[in-house]
């Protein structure tokens, strides 16, 4: 989403100078928002690794996970055939 071009064409302009160079502030601040998300998906995948981890299988946590999704879907499913 970063690298789409309507992103960049849409909010970078709004930063840019037109009494100077226009090319340079475009690419400056394009790789300025590719380095944002570059970290942020980076971020991302490093915490989901280790979140891996916790969830991985046969453990307590993945029961629990498993139990709450179940009470929540069971609930939403009578909720939903209650009110129909």
């Amino acid at each position: 989403m970063i690298l789409d071009p309507v992103v960049l064409l849409t909010f970078v302009p709004q930063f840019i100078d037109p009494t100077r160079a226009v090319l340079p502030q475009f690419l400056f601040f394009g790789a300025v928002m590719a380095l944002g998300g570059l970290i942020v998906n980076g971020l991302v995948g490093q915490f989901a690794g280790q979140l891996r981890g916790y969830l991985k299988a046969g453990s307590l946590s993945e029961k629990i996970t498993r139990w709450v999704s179940a009470t929540v879907f069971g609930a939403l499913a009578a909720r939903l055939a209650l009110k129909a």
